[in-house]
């Protein structure tokens, strides 16, 4: 699928007719016979996203690992590029510049969000652990005050 991908095919019955015409795509699968577009859509239908992007957070990391490739930096140029998705369609350096900040910006509200969320959850759980305490001393007050009512009412039966 990833190979698929990088070739610009993204329809699944496109994918199962590479798997059946293209060398390439016959290596990849070993000898195995080509696996229908139903197949394919099984697999993608039955797989959670979190799964998929935990698998491609994985390809991603054995990629760095293989051909040494960090992350760290990103190049960008003034070079007009035409996108797969229109003929039409030019990626410019200030619109994926803009596309960063937000992306940025958008990550620090996200990690503000979860630090809020934590520290809410801290002194909930804090709470709740106060109001443990003074349920258990209640019940305790409770169950002692029961005992004197007991005892007081035995005394009185007794005589």
């Amino acid at each position: 699928m990833v190979f698929a991908a990088a070739q610009g095919v993204y329809s699944l019955r496109s994918i199962s007719e590479q798997c059946r015409v293209n060398i390439e795509y016959m290596w990849l699968l070993e000898g195995y016979p080509a696996p229908s577009h139903m197949t394919f859509g099984r697999f993608f239908h039955r797989i959670p996203i979190a799964v998929l992007r935990h698998l491609f957070a994985q390809f991603v990391h054995q990629l760095s690992l293989l051909d040494s490739v960090d992350f760290t930096e990103w190049y960008i140029d003034e070079t007009k590029m035409e996108a797969n998705a229109n003929r039409y369609t030019f990626v410019w350096r200030k619109r994926v510049e803009k596309g960063i900040a937000k992306l940025k910006e958008k990550r620090r509200q996200i990690q503000e969000q979860m630090l809020a969320f934590t520290s809410q959850s801290e002194m909930l759980l804090h709470r709740m652990k106060q109001n443990e305490t003074t349920h258990t001393e209640i019940v305790k007050r409770q169950r002692e005050d029961l005992k004197a009512c007991q005892m007081k009412l035995e005394k009185l039966l007794e005589e």
